[in-house]
């Protein structure tokens, strides 16, 4: 079956996450030749990294990508390859993390674990953004900030 085929046999996506999913994969190849499975599981990291960037370059309709990529793979690649790989927080780009993190250290205090935990994040990758909230370069949207 090729890839254009599964898409429009995908009875879990909506007509816009078809949509999106179509034109995701024209941008990397021809939907009308190639196999679907053969594709994906042949080249799983080389779709992984174009789904990551591609994502990052939406913005109104990132989160229905990733939730329509999500379907769509579910059952495209083998066991082992199976997982979360494509979740909202790994794809944001810096700024919106920067403007996330910031807000969510509005609130009470919590510790650095409760943190990363909150964004799935390790607590030496939350140290990283933290430190570069309190760099003295840096800004957002063009505003200096302050940690």
């Amino acid at each position: 079956m090729t890839i254009l085929q599964c898409i429009e046999n995908e009875k879990d996506l909506s007509p816009e996450q078809k949509d999106v999913i179509k034109d995701f994969f024209k941008s990397i190849c021809s939907l009308e030749k190639e196999e679907v499975k053969v594709f994906c599981e042949a080249n799983y990291i080389y779709l992984k990294q174009k789904a990551h960037e591609y994502a990052k370059e939406l913005f109104d309709q990132r989160e229905l990508f990733i939730s329509a990529f999500e379907v769509f793979i579910s059952d495209k690649f083998s066991k082992e390859r199976k997982g979360k790989y494509f979740s909202i927080q790994n794809i944001n780009n810096s700024t919106e993390n920067k403007v996330k993190l910031l807000k969510y250290l509005q609130g009470k205090g919590k510790s650095r674990q409760e943190i990363a935990e909150h964004f799935d994040v390790t607590v030496s990758i939350l140290d990283s953004r933290i430190a570069e909230l309190k760099s003295p370069t840096n800004h957002i949207l063009g505003y200096k900030v302050s940690v």
